[in-house]
C-alpha cells in the first residue's frame, strides 16, 4: 500500500505542473491587460508601461513561466497582482471557507443521497420509489444558482430564519458558522444528492438480485439485516467512487455558490482573479485545487482496500 501511495504521488507531480501550464496558456490568450485594470482607463501609456515593467508583464511569456516554476520549486507561489500580497497567504485565508462549504455539502450529499438510493431500491416500483426518484430528478434538473436565489428569498428574506449571505468564522460563533453554511451547502449539494441516489439505487438493485441475498431472505432474516449486513457492503465501492467524484464537483461548483452567497472562499477568489487577469493567483489557486483533488483520489483508492479486502494494490 505504501509503495502504491508513493507511485501515485510521483505520478501526480507532472499532472500538477501540467495544470499550471494549461491555466497559464489559457490566460495568456485571453484578451485584457492587468495594467489597465490596476491603473484605470484614464492612465497614460507611460504609466501603463511602468506598471507592466514593475509586474514583469513586458517580459516574454516563457521567461515569466520559467521564473514562476523556479519560485515554485522553493515553495513560493509569487505575489498577487491585484491583492498586492503573497498568493500563499491569500489562499490560506480562503481555503478553510471553501473546504467547510464543500465538506458540509458532501455530508448532506451522503446523508440524503445514500439512504434515498437504498430505500428506492428496496421499495422498487412502489410509490416510495417514485417519490424518491422524483426528488433525485429535481436535484439534477434545478440549476444551483437559481435554487440559491429562491432559498435566499424564502429563508433569508421572507421567513428570516437564516442569513442571506456572508460568513462567520467558526472560532467567532460556532452556531452562526453553521447557520451561514446551511443554505449554501444545500444549494451546492442538491445536484450531487440526485446523482448519488440514482447510482446507489441502480447498484443496490443489481446486488439485491444476487443469489446470496436471496438465500439470506429465504432463511427468514429481517429486511434491515439483509440490506444492511449483506447487500450494502457490496454497494460501497461504486458509492465511494461517486462520492469522490462528487467532492471534486462540489469544489468546482463552489465558484457560483460563493459568489451568490458572498462567501470569502477559494471559488470567489479565483473568479475575481480571472476577471482581473491576476496570473500568479490563478496559477497558484488552480495548483492548490488540483493538489486537493489528487489527494482526494488517493484517499478514495485507500478506502477501496479498507472497505473491500478483495482490493489489493500490488506491483503493476
Amino acid at each position: 500500500m505504501l509503495e502504491f501511495m508513493l507511485r501515485r504521488t510521483l505520478v501526480a507531480l507532472p499532472v500538477l505542473l501540467l495544470v499550471s501550464l494549461i491555466s497559464a496558456l489559457i490566460m495568456e490568450m485571453v484578451p485584457g491587460d492587468p495594467a489597465v485594470l490596476i491603473a484605470g482607463q484614464s492612465a497614460t501609456d507611460l504609466e501603463l508601461a511602468q506598471i507592466r515593467e514593475q509586474l514583469g508583464l513586458n517580459r516574454p511569456f516563457v521567461s515569466r513561466l520559467f521564473d514562476w516554476y523556479m519560485a515554485l520549486a522553493r515553495g513560493d507561489l509569487g505575489d498577487s497582482i491585484l491583492l498586492n500580497r503573497p498568493v500563499t497567504q491569500a489562499i490560506v485565508e480562503r481555503v478553510p471557507v471553501t473546504l467547510a462549504l464543500a465538506g458540509s455539502a458532501l455530508l448532506l450529499t451522503i446523508l440524503l443521497g445514500v439512504p434515498c438510493g437504498v430505500l428506492s431500491a428496496v421499495y422498487a416500483n412502489t410509490w416510495i420509489d417514485q417519490a424518491l426518484l422524483t426528488f433525485s430528478l429535481l436535484g439534477v434538473s434545478i440549476p444551483n444558482f437559481w435554487l440559491s436565489l429562491m432559498l435566499i428569498v424564502l429563508f433569508g428574506v421572507m421567513l428570516d430564519w437564516l442569513p442571506a449571505g456572508g460568513y462567520i468564522p467558526f472560532a467567532d460563533d460556532p452556531l452562526g458558522w453553521v447557520k451561514c453554511l446551511i443554505l449554501p451547502a444545500f444549494s451546492l449539494a442538491l445536484l450531487q444528492v440526485g446523482l448519488l441516489a440514482r447510482i446507489t439505487r441502480a447498484t443496490m438493485l443489481e446486488v439485491l438480485q444476487q443469489d446470496y441475498v436471496r438465500t439470506a431472505r429465504a432463511k427468514g432474516l429481517p429486511v434491515l439485516m439483509v440490506v444492511g449486513k449483506h447487500a450494502f457492503k457490496n454497494v460501497l465501492i461504486p458509492v465511494i467512487t461517486v462520492i469522490g467524484i462528487s467532492f471534486g464537483l462540489l469544489l468546482s461548483g463552489s465558484v457560483v455558490i460563493e459568489t451568490v452567497y458572498s462567501l470569502p472562499g477559494m471559488g470567489r477568489l479565483l473568479a475575481n482573479a480571472v476577471f482581473g487577469r491576476d496570473y500568479p493567483l490563478i496559477q497558484g489557486g488552480l495548483l492548490v485545487t488540483a493538489a486537493v483533488l489528487v489527494l482526494l483520489n488517493l484517499m478514495v483508492d485507500v478506502l477501496y482496500a479498507m472497505v473491500d479486502p478483495r482490493v489489493k494494490y500490488g506491483k503493476r
